[in-house]
């Protein structure tokens, strides 16, 4: 089985490094065969566009604008007009004056004859342009070198202008010159620019210079004296951006723009370091066989993996070229990279469509499968359903359905609704605007008891698509009965509500029998306590023996304990009938403590117990019933006594929480109570058991009472306890009973 796997990973293995040298050569290929060629152009441009660079300063361009040949009135422009240009510019601090004008035919001899002044005076600091043009437009191969005329031919410096556009018709490339017969002569930027380290014949042009940021100045401004040269230019090129003159070439980024700005723009490149040049095959080969190594560990992710990552690689690949274009006069052609890239992610996406497809015949069974299983879902369904058109025709009844209505299924389809089941057309009726109507009907079958129907009355919208007899989607609106038999559950609930109704009733009739008793039993309870008592105390005269004043100090502690019972028991009935009333207040829980503490030694019988009582600086006012929170605390404080040995001791402890809620605690370190009794504790009548609980009188509802007590306010009462070492109960307000306050003092006794 191993072996099996290491060959099918094997095999796969070679199918991802053929699959990568696959995509490569295509790639490859593309590139050689030229077919790439605009693809690189696009992306070129593309980096052209996201970069912002400024045209050197040291160019200024004259422009023979539209508003220089208005102010003159002239075009072609007098020769004399380019004589003053010169002049102004040569004798300023202009060193250099390149004239991208044709200056092959003759003018007026006058004008002629200042030209040719002017440029013997000046020398070679004057470059004058020269053209190679075809010899017509037929001949393609033949050409003609149009120079300036004699002898502007001899004396001035003399430099190509001519610049030829890609296979897009956009001028991409600048060349370094041309020959004119036996001699080369320079490009026009490159004898402006002075020098320049030319690696081939030609470069790529830095369009990422922007024409608008080229120092300019008008001609007609510049003959009248009107404007200055710009700081730091000292070189001058004077040409047409007139759209009327022509001479309009079109460029990448810019569209179209004048053939002198082209100009100005490739000194820029020259002068700034920018004559791009393309990196060639061999750095294309490289790259690719980096893609095809990395490719073939990209196809071994999930598909959208794959893709996010390939689509990464093409991002790195376009920054990578863009950064380098930045920093360095070269072109990256990144387009073999990217179509490698391309093909490997359509690659992936073809083996996705195929999963996709694999995935779809799968959802198409399962589709059919959950067909089949709601079929038979709503058949064998336990509630009945029932479907009508708007019509209120019978569309189709469940089996359940037909059982409940005591109707034949079959029977019923295409009949009115209301002619077989009126009561379900009544509820129809009433929808209205509702979506869904619910409601409990009375459906009666022949003699038997009437049925109670839980009815869902619901509206269904279907869609059916275009078909041949419908060009349009069309809509159809069905009206759904879902309905099931809740006879016995309402009978059952019914029962319950009885049993609850009379459970009130007994608990009401026993709270006002405890509350009438309270007077017939305390009354004579207090009688016989204080006779007892009048007795014991020999108010009346001397008891005749001494076993008489005994008992009647014995029948005035057993009427005084029943007295406690009683009132504890009425307490008790007051607070579950709800008629305990309470009055809430800002209240002082230090001075809660220090009330009880008081009160404290007459809970200790049998012994001495030391008491404690602690305030913590910073507890907040609390908000409630002061009475209670005393007969909380007077409920607890006889507990922690009687639980605790002779010389122990109970503390009583005021503070806050963490979270700023105020507390009040008793706590004791008597015998303390196992954790299985501490979930029991706050029950009514409920009893710790235990020899030394025993010893201990008590009616089991003090606790309970704190209970009740603690929730009418809304607070917390938590208990921590542990045999052996002592009990704590604390009782936490929420923070809505919590009133901050300022100036607190902390009391310990």
């Amino acid at each position: 089985m191993e072996n099996e796997q290491h060959q099918v990973s094997l095999l796969r293995s070679r199918w991802r490094g053929a699959a990568a040298v696959v995509v490569g050569l295509i790639a490859l290929s593309l590139d050689l065969s030229g077919l790439l060629v605009p693809l690189d152009r696009f992306l070129l441009e593309a980096r052209f566009s996201l970069q912002d660079r400024t045209a050197d300063s040291s160019l200024v361009l004259v422009e023979v604008d539209a508003a220089s040949i208005d102010r003159i009135g002239f075009w072609p422009l007098p020769r004399t007009v380019y004589v003053s240009a010169i002049d102004r510019l040569l004798e300023g601090q202009i060193e250099t004056v390149a004239i991208d004008l044709d200056f092959s035919s003759r003018s007026l001899d006058r004008e002629d004859a200042a030209l040719t002044e002017s440029v013997r005076r000046w020398g070679n600091r004057v470059v004058l342009a020269t053209y190679g043009q075809r010899a017509s437009a037929l001949e393609e191969t033949s050409a003609v070198i149009s120079q300036p005329i004699a002898p502007l031919d001899t004396l001035a410096e003399l430099a190509t202008v001519n610049v030829f556009p890609d296979s897009d018709g956009r001028i991409w490339r600048y060349p370094v010159g041309q020959w004119v017969g036996r001699d080369f002569k320079a490009a026009i930027a490159v004898i402006l620019a002075g020098t320049g380290n030319f690696e081939s014949n030609d470069f790529l042009v830095d369009f990422s210079i922007d024409p608008a940021t080229i120092p300019r100045v008008r001609l007609a401004d510049l003959i009248a004296g009107t404007v200055s040269i710009p700081a730091g230019a000292t070189r001058a090129i004077i040409g047409t951006t007139s759209i009327d003159a022509g001479d309009r070439l079109t460029v990448p980024v810019y569209g179209n723009i004048s053939g002198v700005e082209l100009q100005a723009i490739a000194y820029s490149s020259i002068v700034l370091n920018r004559m791009l040049q393309s990196t060639g095959l061999p750095v294309t080969i490289a790259g690719l066989s980096l893609l095809m190594w990395l490719c073939h560990f990209l196809i071994r992710l999930d598909w959208w993996q794959a893709s996010v990552a390939l689509l990464g690689v093409a991002v790195v690949i376009f920054a990578t070229a863009l950064a380098l274009q930045d920093v360095a006069p070269v072109a990256v052609d990144i387009g073999a990279w990217l179509s490698a890239v391309a093909i490997w992610l359509l690659v992936t996406l073809m083996g996705r469509l195929e999963e996709q497809g694999r995935a779809i015949a799968h959802q198409h069974g399962q589709a059919v499968l959950r067909d089949a299983l709601l079929r038979t879902v709503v058949q064998e369904n336990f509630d009945g359903v029932l479907i009508t058109d708007t019509e209120e025709k019978i569309e189709w009844l469940s089996p359940a359905g037909a059982n409940l209505l005591n109707q034949p299924a079959k029977a019923l389809v295409g009949k009115s609704l209301i002619d077989h089941v009126p009561i379900f057309a009544l509820l129809g009726s009433e929808m209205g605007e509702a979506n869904v109507v619910r409601r409990e009907v009375e459906y009666r079958i022949e003699e038997s008891d009437p049925l109670i129907l839980e009815v869902v009355v619901g509206t269904t919208r279907v869609v059916l698509p275009p078909r041949v007899f419908w060009a349009e989607p069309v809509e159809q609106l069905f009206r759904t009965y879902i309905f099931q038999d809740v006879s016995m559950r309402r009978a059952a609930e019914k029962t319950q509500r009885l049993a609850l109704e009379e459970r009130e009733r007994i608990q009401r009739a026993k709270s006002d029998f405890l509350s009438n008793m309270s007077h017939e039993l305390r009354t004579p309870l207090n009688a016989i306590i204080g006779f007892a008592d009048v007795i014991e105390t020999e108010q009346m005269g001397p008891v005749g023996t001494k076993a008489y004043k005994e008992y009647a100090g014995l029948i005035g502690q057993s009427g005084t304990m029943l007295l406690e019972v009683i009132n504890t028991i009425l307490e008790v009935s007051r607070v579950d009938a709800g008629m305990l009333k309470t009055s809430d207040g800002e209240v002082n829980l230090a001075d809660i403590a220090h009330w009880c503490s008081q009160l404290a030694p007459g809970f200790a019988r049998g012994g001495k117990r030391e008491i404690e009582v602690l305030v913590e600086y910073g507890v907040p006012i609390v908000v409630c019933d002061e009475l209670l929170m005393r007969q909380a605390i007077i409920n607890l404080l006889p507990n922690a006594y009687k639980f605790t040995e002779e010389n122990g001791k109970v503390t009583v402890r005021v503070g806050s929480t963490l979270n700023g809620l105020a507390f009040i605690e008793v706590a004791d370190d008597g015998i303390g109570i196992d954790q299985e009794n501490l979930t029991q504790l706050f029950e009514a009548f409920y009893q710790v058991e235990g020899a030394f609980a025993r010893r201990h009188a008590g009616s089991g509802l003090g606790l309970y009472l704190v209970r009740r007590y603690v929730d009418i306010h809304g607070a917390e009462i938590k208990i921590k306890s542990e045999p052996g070492v002592g009990t704590a109960i604390r009782i936490i307000f929420p923070l809505k009973r919590c009133r901050p306050r300022e100036n607190r003092i902390a009391v310990n006794k």
